[in-house]
């Protein structure tokens, strides 16, 4: 560096496509050969460790929203075996918007009729973020669902 504070930047140019699955061994073993106080940036870096952060932490992500939303049905309803039904409903349906988001924007099942050219993969942050969105909804509407029942239930003391 011209501020002379010993700083090195190299430029490597791979030949593989960024998207290409060979990337993440070229960036294992640049990391792996190089110094442990070097750095290694770039656009190819940057989505790996993205998607490895975000394939580290979906699991806590998914877990906390499933527990909040038990809660949610739980304060809302008090009864746990249903707010534990509720909570396994909104995430069968969310799994059921997933399977068809698969089915027509990753392997393009009626992407003509859409108008649209499926890219055949996911962006990293997608499944977190419309996990998050899809149950969200999902709880909404069961929510809506349950409290009238409830409240059918504690008006005419008919469970039909």
């Amino acid at each position: 560096a011209p501020d002379g504070s010993g700083y090195v930047m190299l430029q490597a140019m791979p030949t593989v496509d960024p998207s290409d699955a060979r990337m993440g061994t070229i960036l294992a073993t640049l990391r792996a050969d190089l110094p442990p106080d070097a750095l290694v940036g770039g656009a190819p870096a940057e989505n790996l460790d993205l998607q490895q952060a975000l394939n580290d932490y979906l699991p806590l992500i998914v877990a906390i929203i499933l527990i909040l939303g038990f809660a949610l049905l739980l304060v809302a309803l008090q009864a746990p075996l249903i707010a534990l039904l509720g909570t396994v409903v909104s995430l069968l349906s969310t799994a059921a918007a997933f399977g068809v988001a698969k089915l027509i924007f990753q392997d393009g099942h009626g992407a003509s009729l859409l108008g649209f050219t499926p890219q055949g993969f996911l962006d990293g942050w997608g499944p977190v973020f419309f996990f998050a969105m899809i149950f969200a909804i999902a709880m909404d509407y069961t929510v809506f669902l349950l409290a009238t029942a409830k409240e059918h239930y504690e008006r005419s003391a008919d469970p039909k």
